[in-house]
């Protein structure tokens, strides 16, 4: 009978270990970066983002990378290079494109929906955290900084936005 009951308990204890149930993270933006997990989840977000110049691309294939320091949400962020053509074959769009951390896109944190640009096209770079509590993200803006580089020019300060609510 004992044998029985150690047998039924170890059966129960493996059974559990199986459990299938798994806490549920909030899924963040592509190209957004999530806050360290020790860190909460919240509803705030703040960006940083740099316009460029009307004139900063030329025709041809440019490339692009952030650096980001916020040690209060994440650890140091380096990302890896993003290449995008820049053609001559009609008038830019009056639409600002964002040049964000996967790719290009038409808002700042609408999914990346651009492959290549017009020449003279209004471009921004940014880089939004996402899912941080609001004292968290005014942390942040005091600070954090984060750097693009683009080409073979020098990394230029990102300008920090105000926390809001997306």
């Amino acid at each position: 009978m004992n044998q029985l009951i150690f047998l039924w308990s170890l059966v129960a204890l493996l059974l559990a270990g199986c459990s299938t149930q798994t806490e549920t993270v909030p899924t963040p933006l592509p190209t957004a970066i999530p806050p360290s997990a020790q860190d909460g989840y919240g509803d705030w977000a703040i960006s940083f983002s740099h316009e460029f110049p009307e004139d900063a691309w030329g025709l041809g294939t440019h490339r692009y990378h952030f650096f980001v320091h916020c040690p209060i949400i994440t650890d140091d962020v380096s990302t890896d290079w993003v290449y995008f053509e820049v053609l001559d074959e009609e008038e830019p769009s009056s639409e600002t494109v964002f040049l964000r951390i996967s790719g290009l896109s038409s808002g700042i944190l609408t999914p990346i929906n651009i492959n290549a640009i017009q020449m003279g096209q209004k471009t921004t770079a940014v880089i939004t955290f996402l899912g941080v509590t609001e004292h968290i993200a005014e942390m942040a803006a005091d600070n954090c900084e984060a750097l693009v580089r683009w080409d073979d020019k020098s990394p230029q300060l990102l300008t920090i936005g105000e926390t809001f609510i997306p």
